[in-house]
């Protein structure tokens, strides 16, 4: 008897054991983070082509830009592919219209008039229903809002 609880005891040591040394080994080789780029076949590289913005504008090919002015940030590739939405940075409409104000004062009061629901609603100064009767209320609000009660 007192070999067997010995040998069950070692199982999950052995196991543990086991885990440890396939994680180490798993974690020590060349990780993909270190390697160098492999290069791709021509077949699978990017097309390469000179972009006109809509300003007219030439943009560098793909990849070849001057080098930024220390402090200015890190080139990516990334920001090759975006720099053509930026390409019209500066220009503005003429003149706003009276119409986009009445809309941007009728959104903001919007907005004013939900948070004020929602604070309303959260200092339980407007009740609402309880949750099984939720439904139906929803479902005659309007009759009610107009109508009144039956």
């Amino acid at each position: 008897g007192a070999s067997g609880g010995a040998m069950a005891a070692r199982i999950p040591t052995l196991a543990v054991a086991l885990a440890a040394a396939a994680g180490w080994w798993a974690l020590a080789g060349r990780g993909f983070v270190g390697q160098p780029a492999a290069r791709r076949p021509s077949r699978t590289a990017m097309a390469v082509e000179q972009i006109t913005t809509g300003t007219g504008k030439k943009l560098p090919v793909y990849g070849e830009r001057d080098p930024l002015p220390k402090g200015f940030g890190i080139r990516t590739g990334l920001s090759d592919l975006l720099k053509p939405l930026n390409s019209e940075y500066g220009v503005t409409a003429k003149k706003d219209s009276v119409a986009t104000y009445v809309v941007l004062l009728f959104g903001i009061v919007m907005l004013f008039l939900f948070y004020t629901l929602l604070l309303l609603i959260n200092n339980q100064s407007v009740l609402l229903p309880p949750e099984d009767e939720f439904d139906e209320y929803v479902a005659n609000f309007l009759p009610y809002f107009f109508f009144g009660e039956k």
